[in-house]
């Protein structure tokens, strides 16, 4: 009787384990919504030939949030 009353335990979990993965999995493979595009504002990179242009262009790329500058 114990062997059975395990068995169907055991079903009973693995079936809502099943329900779940399934449930919580369902919008795992849809697409995003698009990112909107850049307004423009990007800063202007200037040519780093001396201390005070390569600081500047620091300044600019954390103002604008550029990690490419």
């Amino acid at each position: 009787m114990a062997y059975w009353l395990h068995r169907y335990r055991l079903l009973r979990l693995i079936l809502l384990c099943t329900v779940v993965f399934f449930n919580v999995g369902c919008e795992l493979f849809q697409t995003r919504d698009a990112e909107p595009p850049d307004s423009g504002n990007v800063g202007v990179f200037l040519q780093p030939d001396r201390p005070e242009v390569v600081l500047d262009n620091l300044v600019s790329a954390v103002e604008n949030l550029n990690a490419l500058n």
